[in-house]
C-alpha cells in the first residue's frame, strides 16, 4: 500500500492511532473493552 513511510512503527514522524487499555489483553482478552487512552493521527482524543 506504500504506507510503510508513514505507519507500522511508534517513531516520530509517523501517523499513531493506538490505544491503551486498563489490563493485559493477552491473559484477559475482554481488557480491549476497557479502553483508557485513545490517539488517532498522533493527537490524544479525550475520553469521557
Amino acid at each position: 500500500m506504500g504506507l510503510s513511510a508513514e505507519t507500522g512503527t511508534l517513531d516520530p514522524g509517523k501517523s499513531a492511532d493506538l490505544i491503551a487499555v486498563d489490563g493485559d489483553p493477552l491473559v484477559d482478552p475482554d481488557a480491549v473493552t476497557h479502553v483508557a487512552y485513545v490517539m488517532v493521527m498522533g493527537k490524544p482524543i479525550p475520553m469521557r
